[in-house]
C-alpha cells in the first residue's frame, strides 16, 4: 500500500513544519484553563526575575490570601505545584518573546514530536509509507494543534514518552554496548519528560515490561536507564 510517494516525505514535513510555526505566530495569545496562567508565571518568574517565586507580596506579608489556585507557599514566595520544566526550558523563550515564546515552544515540540513518531513507526513496521500514515493521522486527524499552540506542557510531555518509546525499543534490539546508551537515553528523555509532567513516569512500567520480555540484556538495560533518570529525579 503506498499512501505517500517517498520523494514528497520532506515536502510533507515542510508544510507541516511551515503550519506549524506559523500558527505559534499568530494564535491569540490567552489561557485556555488557569493551569496556564500558572505555567506563565512560572516561565515569567525565572525569565524576568531569575527566580522560582512569584513575586506577589506573600513573601513580604505571608498572608494565605495571597496564595492562589495552584499554586504553593514555598520558602522563599509563592510557586507553580508542577514540575520546574515548562519554567525551566521555557524562560529563554518568554525572555526573548514573551507569552509568545511558551507557544514556540510547544510548536517545537510539535514538530519534533512528527519525525519521532515517522521513525517509531517505521521501527515498528519497516513501512516507510505506513510511518508517513502515522505522521498525517497525528498531524491532522487529532487534538494537536490544541497542545501545539499553547503554554501548557502535554507536548514536550508528549515528545518524551513517544521518544522514549523509540529510545527502549531500540535498546531492547540492540547488541552491547548499543543497548545501555539507548536505555540511558531513554532514561534521561523519561526524566525531561518528569520535569513537564510527573505523569511520564507512568509509561516507565511498561518500558520495564517490554525489556523484560525481550530484550537479551533487561537488567543492565534497566539500570542503564534508572541512571537517566537521576538528574531529573
Amino acid at each position: 500500500m503506498t499512501i505517500l510517494p517517498a520523494r514528497s516525505a520532506s515536502a510533507v514535513f515542510a508544510l507541516l513544519a511551515v503550519l506549524l510555526m506559523a500558527g505559534a505566530a499568530v494564535a491569540p495569545l490567552g489561557y485556555i484553563s488557569i493551569d496556564e496562567f500558572v505555567y506563565d508565571l512560572g516561565a515569567r518568574a525565572l525569565a524576568q526575575e531569575r527566580r522560582l517565586a512569584t513575586d506577589n507580596g506573600y513573601e513580604t506579608f505571608g498572608s494565605r490570601d495571597l496564595v492562589f489556585l495552584n499554586m504553593v507557599a514555598g520558602p522563599n514566595g509563592i510557586v507553580p505545584q508542577y514540575p520546574i520544566g515548562s519554567a525551566l526550558f521555557g524562560a529563554p523563550f518568554y525572555a526573548a518573546l514573551g507569552l509568545r515564546g511558551m507557544f514556540v515552544l510547544n510548536a517545537l515540540a510539535a514538530l519534533a514530536m512528527l519525525f519521532v513518531t515517522r521513525a517509531l513507526a517505521r521501527a515498528f513496521y519497516g513501512d516507510d509509507a505506513v510511518a508517513m500514515g502515522a505522521v498525517l493521522i497525528l498531524a491532522l486527524g487529532t487534538y494537536f494543534d490544541d497542545y501545539a499552540w499553547a503554554v501548557w506542557p502535554h507536548m514536550p510531555g508528549a515528545l518524551a514518552v513517544t521518544l522514549g518509546m523509540l529510545l527502549i525499543w531500540r535498546a531492547t534490539f540492540a547488541d552491547a554496548p548499543g543497548d545501555l546508551r539507548y536505555g540511558l537515553l531513554a532514561g534521561l528523555v523519561i526524566g525531561i519528560g518528569f520535569l513537564f509532567r510527573t505523569d511520564t513516569m507512568l509509561i516507565v512500567p511498561a518500558f520495564g515490561a517490554l525489556v523484560l520480555l525481550y530484550a537479551r540484556r533487561p537488567f543492565h538495560i534497566g539500570f542503564a536507564g534508572l541512571a537517566g533518570l537521576i538528574p531529573a529525579l
